[in-house]
């Protein structure tokens, strides 16, 4: 059995936007790189391609695959990467028609059925996939039927059968570290604002988040929590330090140890290390305290990254954030004391936003001492609850998967307009980034000539977002 893992190419005219370019070519996709280590350890011989990274297009992926020969062809896929993922798998089937083409990732997880309903897709793997995958495998080289499998959807007379779900994995230690040999580790740069020290590459510890943010997709690790062990995360430190030359490591869970004593154990446990490695992760507010970032920080923590989401509590409250304003002001000046040079998410058109609910986050995120943000336009994913609510506070317009990006106007509240959307996320960078504290926060950071192309580039970026309607999207 040889498999071949794909991460779709993205369209060559979005390849040329500098900012997309930094958004996807910046860290290797772990779920792949989850399954391709899983499978492997039962014997199946894999590879890896991440086109946007390794800059290939669909006659390259299928020039590798004449020389690789693989029985099966996994595709990972988001929604917005959905038709990049067709156009491979139609290719692919093309050349190949004998080729065994299996869909996983968020978009088959929240949307089985319209995902199979293309001929081109021939069975699409719902949820966590690593066991489902390796039982896929394992009846397809035994020539047996698979279509009693927990956690499969595939078209049988015309319609798409969606198998139940299977449970997840409960005890993540048992999941091999991510095969990233079959990755090019070199080629995954930091955008230039989240680069701190190089080489950087990202990972993973829990899956899963007990909260309920309105406008959160599950479908794949679901809305318990699972984590691992503190010294599973450290034997894979150690691998990526003193294997890889790792320097830092970005953990890029929906939730970083929501426990603050597992937490506690495991900054001060990899504060004894005394490795050359410092790391970000991102926290929910409401799991915070003083000492605990004061531990993060000895133990080489530069970097804590929180959702906002919005600076008015009435938003707050209706996207069920559970989180209080305050809170997040206490957090981020314990942050800035520290020097943990935080970082926030905040989306603009919430279901409930009007232009006064966007001026007053607007103004909140100012009084903050953060050190750098992220503006997206809120986007109702087909799998979450905003979903549902959408049509009771304004309208879905072009709902087709390449413009579920997060940066382009899909939904728009009864008080808005897309272009006021647009707007408005422009206006809260200038209004933040155009400040002197802000850009005296920066300009101290700079010591050295990296330093100072880094920020050159971070303000290229930055002026592409103002002056380009559509800054995003593959």
């Amino acid at each position: 059995m040889r498999v071949l893992l794909v991460n779709p190419p993205i369209h060559p005219a979005a390849r040329r936007r500098p900012l997309v370019k930094r958004l996807f070519y910046n860290s290797p996709p772990l779920g792949i790189g989850y399954l391709a280590a899983w499978i492997r350890d039962r014997g199946v011989k894999v590879d890896i391609i991440d086109a946007p990274a390794q800059e290939m297009g669909v006659p390259e992926i299928i020039s590798y695959a004449r020389e690789f020969k693989p029985r099966v062809l996994g595709i990972t896929s988001t929604t917005v990467a959905f038709p990049n993922s067709l156009c491979l798998a139609r290719a692919m089937k093309t050349v190949f028609p004998e080729l065994t083409v299996v869909l996983g990732g968020p978009h088959v997880s929240a949307n089985p059925a319209t995902s199979l309903a293309s001929k081109w897709i021939d069975v699409g793997v719902v949820g966590e996939g690593e066991i489902t995958f390796q039982k896929l495998l394992e009846r397809l080289d035994d020539g047996t039927s698979f279509e009693d499998l927990k956690g499969l959807c595939f078209r049988r007379d015309n319609a798409v059968v969606i198998n139940p779900r299977r449970k997840h994995i409960e005890d993540l230690d048992q999941v091999p570290f991510p095969a990233r040999d079959l990755f090019s580790l070199d080629r995954y740069k930091p955008m230039p604002n989240d680069e701190y020290r190089l080489p950087k590459t990202v990972a993973m510890t829990s899956r899963g988040c007990i909260f309920g943010c309105i406008f959160c997709d599950k479908s794949v690790f679901g809305r318990g929590y699972r984590f691992q062990s503190t010294g599973r995360v450290l034997a894979e430190l150690d691998e990526l330090v003193h294997r890889y030359g790792i320097k830092d490591v970005a953990f890029v869970d929906s939730l970083f140890f929501h426990n603050e004593s597992k937490i506690f154990d495991f900054a001060e446990a990899l504060r004894k290390k005394r490795w050359d490695l410092t790391w970000t992760c991102s926290m929910h507010v409401n799991r915070v305290n003083r000492e605990l970032l004061e531990l993060m920080k000895a133990a080489g923590c530069w970097r804590i990254r929180i959702g906002i989401e919005s600076g008015c509590q009435e938003v707050l409250d209706f996207i069920h954030k559970k989180t209080k304003l305050e809170k997040i002001k206490q957090v981020a000046r314990w942050a800035d004391k520290l020097d943990l040079k935080t970082k926030a998410f905040i989306m603009v058109g919430h279901l409930i936003d009007t232009r006064n609910t966007i001026e007053e986050s607007i103004n909140f995120v100012r009084q903050l001492p953060l050190k750098d943000i992220t503006v997206q336009i809120n986007t109702p994913m087909l799998n979450t609850p905003q979903y549902e609510m959408a049509p009771q506070y304004g309208r879905l317009q072009d709902y087709s998967p390449e413009h579920l990006n997060y940066w382009e106007p899909v939904f728009v509240s009864n008080s808005l307009t897309s272009g006021e959307l647009l707007a408005y996320q422009k206006k809260f960078y200038r209004s933040f980034y155009f400040r002197p504290d802000v850009i005296w926060r920066h300009l101290r950071d700079i010591k050295s000539l990296r330093d100072l192309w880094r920020y050159i580039r971070s303000a290229g970026l930055l002026m592409s977002l103002f002056f380009t309607r559509k800054a995003g999207g593959r």
